[in-house]
């Protein structure tokens, strides 16, 4: 509600992965830091865009925030993360080893993306979607 009218947000996931397994709270970091350390230092103009979608054998979840882009003090972008993304860092690389990344980056002055990959995977239980999608 802080920031209606301030931000447009986009978010799309494609409908054959609404009932892919994917590690609780994976996103929420992520998408509060583009709130924190972007979205929260502009006055208008936001934008948010979340994309989730299937690459190969994989899940490919992107969180792009405009601001005002990572900090130029000469740090490579993963020995500047927090407490939160070392987190999911940590998550993913429990639960998938060498199979799931996380990547932070700036795509220019004013956008940053952080993207995660992670195997594409469907609980084995036969009781149909979990979501209901569809019906």
């Amino acid at each position: 509600q802080r920031y209606a009218g301030r931000v447009k947000q986009n978010i799309s996931v494609e409908p054959e992965l609404h009932d892919a397994l994917v590690p609780a709270m994976i996103l929420q970091p992520i998408v509060e830091n583009a709130y924190v350390h972007g979205i929260s230092k502009l006055d208008r103009g936001g934008e948010l865009f979340v994309k989730v979608h299937k690459d190969g054998d994989q899940i490919s979840a992107c969180v792009v925030n405009s601001g005002m882009g990572l900090r130029s003090d000469g740090c490579k972008p993963a020995e500047r993360m927090g407490v939160g993304l070392a987190n999911i860092k940590s998550r993913l690389r429990l639960h998938y080893g060498d199979s799931g990344s996380f990547v932070l980056r700036q795509l220019d002055s004013t956008h940053v993306e952080a993207a995660i990959k992670l195997p594409l995977s469907f609980s084995a239980a036969t009781n149909g979607n979990f979501t209901g999608y569809g019906e």
